[in-house]
């Protein structure tokens, strides 16, 4: 598990991996996932990222063979009970969608199925 402090860009990655990276900036993440995947250091992982705009790294997702899962519904995440309410975070107000990387892609299909349209 790596926090923001860690800069998760900057360590390794291996075995199973969720990877929930900055909406705003998500390319070197996708990159550095595939990469990792590619090589066969990571086994498996789930990709989480945002719809809203959709530039490059969305062409570099949609042009690999891996299944993804369009959400049917935004994904709220919780809060801290106690965080003030100077400091909660908007709620979500953009489409997600989920990639991913892995050898069972029907379990995938009959997972996620449930929560959007898997492609």
């Amino acid at each position: 598990y790596y926090t923001i402090a860690d800069n998760a860009l900057l360590q390794p990655w291996a075995g199973r991996v969720w990877c929930n990276p900055p909406y705003s900036e998500p390319e070197d993440w996708v990159k550095k996932l595939i990469e990792h995947y590619r090589a066969g250091e990571v086994s498996s992982a789930l990709l989480l990222l945002n719809l809203a705009g959709a530039p490059k790294w969305a062409q570099l997702l949609w042009s690999t063979p891996y299944p993804v899962c369009l959400f049917s519904k935004r994904i709220q995440f919780n809060q801290p009970i106690n965080t003030p309410p100077k400091e909660k975070k908007k709620s979500n107000d953009s489409d997600q969608f989920v990639w991913y990387f892995g050898r069972r892609p029907g379990r995938f299909a009959d997972v996620f199925g449930q929560y959007g349209v898997i492609r």
